[in-house]
């Protein structure tokens, strides 16, 4: 039963490096669309309205994405923990 347990923590626990980069790309990509925007924009920025609704939908995900990497930090963490409980066992 032991040997099940850390076979899973550890199956989990090495996903999450993945988990973790996909968000962060993520905000990567979000990063590139402002910045291309804000490079094509011409005039005044604030009557770009693809820009402004960009960067408003872009505040909100990114937000969203980076509690989600705190989030799978901690469970990451939490995850790590318990199964060097359970590696003790063996």
């Amino acid at each position: 039963m032991i040997n099940i347990i850390i076979f899973f923590l550890t199956n989990i626990y090495y996903f999450f490096p993945d988990i973790i980069f996909f968000r962060t790309a993520e905000l990567k990509h979000i990063e590139d669309t402002i910045l291309r925007l804000l490079d094509a924009a011409e005039g005044n920025i604030l009557d770009d309205d693809e820009l402004i609704s960009t960067l408003s939908a872009s505040r909100v995900t990114s937000v969203k994405i980076q509690d989600k990497v705190s989030v799978s930090e901690r469970v990451k963490k939490n995850i790590d923990a318990k199964r060097k409980v359970y590696v003790q066992y063996l």
